[in-house]
């Protein structure tokens, strides 16, 4: 018995103990809260004294502001008159300008156009003096470039004549064995001794032809040679000044008669610009004749081929 009611005042004393526990814990809570409280109100004044003193600088920035804006307004009025007054006086001074600018521009044209008038006179009189120079030049160049080809047409036209003499002297060889005929067919043409030295020295009569071939008039053929190579180098410079006056087609015309020609000497005489009635200033135009000729010619007689393309 003694025992459950010391247990009792055990129970007893340990909920007085939780009792008072728990009342100063309330208070030490309350005392927080009042503390939290206190920090919270004191936070909450000092962010509205800040608020305040932010939307009063604020205030005085715009107040600020509107009155910078308004002096600027003004002075930007003021300078506005300022400018509007320039552009009037500007616009005076351009109105003279232009007015001085148009009455020298009228001056300037008026002392353009006499300026035109005596520079047309001036060329008009070059031009007449000039052309008068080019016609007499052109008149002495066509008379010298007319000298220079009947000339190279002479020139070629002795040396056309000295090979087909030299086929005359094979054929009269080859066909009059007797040393008097042969001698006097020469004496017209070419050196008789020189002739009568090389059949002595020939028993054979194929021999004095071979000789011929070979050996006869070897310098003068070299220096006619010589001498045609010049016309020709000439005339290639000549024909540059001529090629407007010269034409194709006589050349093709020229060609086709050659492929038709069966005989050689029928060839040289068509080569000759007289057989066939050509004016003289075509004469350049025979060089590509006798290139024709040359390539028409090569499959046959060696001495033709010779003929025309030396």
């Amino acid at each position: 018995m003694q025992h459950s009611l010391q247990e009792k005042a055990d129970k007893i004393d340990v909920i007085a103990l939780s009792d008072a526990i728990g009342r100063q814990l309330n208070f030490k809570a309350e005392k927080v809260d009042v503390v939290t409280v206190r920090e919270n109100f004191a936070q909450a004044l000092a962010a509205k004294e800040e608020a305040d003193h932010e939307d009063m600088q604020n205030l005085r920035d715009a107040t600020n502001r509107a009155l910078a804006l308004k002096a600027e307004r003004e002075d930007m009025n003021i300078m506005r008159e300022d400018i509007i007054r320039s552009l009037e006086i500007k616009a005076d001074k351009t109105e003279i300008a232009v007015v001085r600018e148009a009455l020298s521009r009228i001056a300037a044209e008026k002392a353009d156009k006499v300026d035109l008038e005596q520079v047309h006179e001036s060329l008009a009189r070059e031009q007449v003096a000039t052309g008068q120079a080019l016609s007499q030049r052109i008149d002495i160049a066509s008379s010298d470039l007319q000298r220079s080809l009947n000339q190279s047409h002479s020139d070629l036209e002795a040396a056309l004549n000295a090979r087909v003499l030299r086929a005359d002297l094979i054929s009269a060889l080859a066909t009059k064995p007797d040393r008097v005929e042969v001698a006097r067919d020469l004496e017209s043409k070419v050196s008789q001794d020189t002739f009568i030295r090389r059949i002595d020295n020939k028993a054979d009569i194929a021999d004095v032809n071979e000789a011929l071939q070979i050996k006869v008039n070897i310098e003068e053929f070299k220096k006619i040679q010589e001498q045609i190579i010049n016309h020709k180098n000439h005339i290639k410079v000549l024909q540059r000044s001529i090629e407007t006056k010269a034409s194709n087609g006589i050349v093709d015309e020229m060609v086709h008669h050659i492929e038709q020609k069966a005989d050689i000497k029928e060839v040289i005489k068509l080569v000759d610009v007289k057989a066939i009635g050509l004016p003289t200033y075509y004469y350049p135009q025979l060089i590509y004749a006798q290139k024709a000729i040359a390539l028409q010619w090569s499959r046959g007689s060696a001495d033709a081929l010779t003929v025309l393309t030396t």
